[in-house]
């Protein structure tokens, strides 16, 4: 509404006195300020000059947005002209303003001159939605600025029906009782002869405010909102019901008590005593507060406003007290930010006990309970406690039966969170709460893909804690997300075996080779990925020859493994048979692997033959980086000749190429995964590798591999980029 306008409209011919002479304004503000706490419905009264006399809940919407742009002014002057035309004293008027927020009005007059009005307004019916992509193309229209506009307008009151009707019933018989209040005083002031009608009037308006009063008290009865009356001692005076129960008193066990003696609280209570001392009204929201006596109920939080009530002196006499549990709201807000906070837990672990160990702690805290459990099925109807928080260390591993956890096993039946109350509890057969000394329990299975992993129990074990559908939907939806998490715990630790068994079985070499020594050494990039596609193998062959073969297979996973064993058998496969040269073997095993793969999958792999009493060494390259040589000189001799990957092209031909090992001569394989091993200087390269053997040249096969691959793991922070494998092959002096 716009002040200014109204008083043009409502101006007439008052003279020789205001309302501001004839009304108590203190007191008019103390009872629209309890009016808005109770309904949430602003009001103000302006007198005929246009000021505010009184006035209480005024939105921002409207003083720092509608009164501001004159655009939108002149929609609240389209308002009040609405509001105030044709309208009669005990009316009310309801208009939508073309800014799109309710108001209304209703005059008061003094005799037969109108001598202000009584506004109300900026709220929304809470059963209509609140258009808010007319309001953001409002901001964007009027040049607001969108996020405080739209925040403005969503603090707005919503308000039922029922409340706004009883609310304006409420107002337009206050202006009647304000305008006879008015006109009496006024008659009073100007003529002792009409006393007895100013008498007669006062009774009149004495009897309506005791409507009033009534209709007040309707109101105070049927709100959400906990209202009550301390005197200056903070002793109880008057109680709502809702304040009754909220509190956990009857009203007949509050009234006469002191508050703190019911509800001890140090800070509480000196910021009573600041209020009453100064005078000062004081709001809080979300505040919290914890029930003396009572710890099943947690924490719970409050908007509240403790207003001092003076005596025409100025002193205070009294305190009003209204509170709004706010506690599911701020639980709803808690409990998201926690289903956030464990998903980031499970799902950066794959170990099963370790997400129980840190999981079942993180479940406590927003639930406010006293125990959680961790119960996992095991075979034959058991059930184990795995994890606990609030009880000893000594029940983790404790187990029950089918029929001790009925509430349980009844949870995984249903496949929902199952709440057990005190009565079941107390019942003859208590299972597990009773067990445990619970007094109220929550119960949500875990299951994944039809398979009953176990359940999570929350408990109160101080008093009979109740499970609100917040409670019960954060602990469904922990319990599910922890089911996933720990099935993909379970598959991971099965297929982590499995892996460890094939990458085993793929590298697996013989134990000793006469006139040979040899080492190797495999590592994976990533834990995740357990098998993967480089492998090597050494093996007898008859005339005193050795296989020799590295290789590295595109790709990780069982794909690779089931690659890698067919590369490795078929080689030896050929091998075995008299005659055949390695470049011979190397097109053979090519034509295998181009049938058994797609275009986009070879294998890069190098095979020798060394004659162990002579030294030499004949071998093919299918695309594999080159082995080395390590010989006295000290200086590392690659074998360079290569051919195309194994796999790749139908048809490849390869070469047979010759060399010499020594004796004390060290053969090194090795995958490209040493040469492009990243660190903080770049790759690792063949430069580096090369000056590392040679300042190992010499040493055991033990000892070149392992120098080799503590000095990539150095040089790579520990974190390599592709698995890499090695084969150090020996040839011993006659002895």
């Amino acid at each position: 509404m716009n002040p200014d306008h109204s008083a043009s409209i409502i101006r007439t011919a008052l003279p020789g006195f205001t309302l501001q002479e004839l009304l108590d304004p203190e007191m008019l503000q103390s009872m629209l300020e309890d009016f808005y706490q109770l309904t949430r419905i602003p009001v103000s009264m302006i007198d005929i000059d246009g000021r505010v006399l009184v006035g209480a809940g005024w939105q921002r919407a409207c003083t720092d947005f509608h009164r501001v742009n004159p655009e939108t002014c002149a929609h609240c002057t389209v308002s009040d002209t609405v509001l105030t035309a044709g309208i009669g004293q005990g009316e009310t008027k309801l208009y939508r303003c073309e800014n799109g927020m309710w108001d209304a009005a209703t005059p008061i007059y003094v005799g037969r001159e109108r001598a202000g009005y009584l506004f109300t307004g900026q709220f929304f019916f809470d059963d209509e939605a609140v258009d808010s992509e007319f309001f953001r193309e409002q901001a964007q229209r009027y040049g607001f600025d969108p996020d405080a506009y739209l925040d403005a307008i969503a603090s707005a009151p919503r308000l039922g029906r029922e409340t706004v009707r009883l609310g304006l019933d409420f107002l337009g018989k206050l202006s009647t009782m304000l305008s006879r209040l008015g006109y009496a005083n006024l008659e009073r002031a100007r003529t002792e002869a009409d006393l007895q009608i100013a008498l007669e009037s006062q009774t009149v308006v004495a009897k309506e405010l005791a409507a009033e009063r009534s209709v007040l008290q309707a109101i105070m009865e049927n709100t959400e909102t906990h209202l009550a009356y301390l005197d200056r001692d903070f002793n109880f005076v008057a109680v709502n019901s809702s304040y009754a129960k909220g509190s956990g008193y009857s009203r007949s066990r509050l009234i006469g008590r002191n508050h703190f003696d019911l509800f001890p609280d140090a800070e509480n209570q000196k910021i009573f005593e600041t209020a009453r001392d100064t005078g000062k009204r004081v709001e809080y929201r979300a505040k919290p507060f914890r029930f003396e006596g009572q710890p099943w109920r947690g924490i719970t939080y409050w908007d509240w406003r403790l207003t001092p009530i003076k005596n025409r002196d100025g002193h205070v006499r009294g305190m009003s007290f209204s509170l709004l549990n706010v506690t599911s709201t701020v639980r709803q807000k808690a409990f998201s930010d926690a289903i956030n906070r464990l998903n980031d837990v499970i799902h950066s672990n794959l170990e099963f006990g370790a997400i129980l160990e840190q999981t079942v702690p993180e479940l406590a805290t927003p639930m406010g309970c006293e125990v959680v459990l961790a119960i996992l099925k095991e075979p034959e109807s058991v059930w184990r406690i795995e994890q606990s928080f609030g009880l000893g260390a000594d029940h983790i591993g404790r187990t029950f039966i089918d029929e001790e956890l009925p509430h349980t096993v009844g949870a995984v039946r249903w496949g929902h969170p199952v709440v057990v109350t005190p009565a079941e509890i107390n019942s003859p057969e208590p299972g597990i709460a009773g067990v445990l000394g619970l007094k109220s329990m929550l119960v949500a299975p875990l299951s994944s893909a039809g398979d009953t992993l176990g359940a999570i129990l929350f408990g109160y074990s101080s008093g009979p804690g109740e499970f609100d559908e917040y409670a019960i939907d954060f602990a469904g939806k922990s319990a599910a997300s922890l089911s996933l998490a720990l099935n993909n715990a379970r598959m991971y630790e099965n297929e982590h075996r499995i892996a460890d068994r094939l990458q085993e079985a793929l590298l697996a070499l013989p134990d000793r080779i006469e006139g040979l020594e040899f080492a190797h050494a495999y590592h994976s990039a990533s834990e995740a990925a357990r098998v993967g596609g480089d492998f090597y193998d050494i093996f007898e062959l008859d005339d005193g020859f050795v296989g020799v073969t590295i290789g590295d297979v595109t790709g990780k996973g069982l794909d690779a493994a089931v690659l890698t064993s067919l590369a490795k058998d078929t080689i030896r496969a050929h091998a075995s048979e008299s005659g055949k040269s390695p470049s011979r073997i190397l097109e053979l095993t090519n034509d295998v692997l181009y049938r058994a793969t797609d275009s986009e999958t070879f294998v890069t792999v190098f095979f020798g033959l060394l004659e162990c009493g002579a030294g030499r060494l004949t071998y093919a390259n299918a695309g594999h980086p080159a082995p080395l040589i390590l010989g006295r000189g000290g200086i590392p001799a690659p074998l360079d000749a290569t051919g195309p990957p194994a796999g790749a092209f139908r048809g490849s031909a390869y070469t047979d190429n010759g060399s010499t090992v020594g004796p004390g001569d060290v053969l090194f394989l090795y995958t490209d995964g040493i040469t492009e091993a990243r660190g903080p200087a770049g790759l690792y390269n063949d430069g580096r590798l090369n000056e590392l053997l040679a300042g190992v040249h010499g040493s055991s096969a033990l000892d070149v591999v392992d120098s080799v691959i503590t000095d990539v793991l150095s040089f790579a922070g520990g974190r390599l980029s592709d698995d890499l494998a090695i084969l150090a092959v020996k040839r011993l002096p006659r002895p």
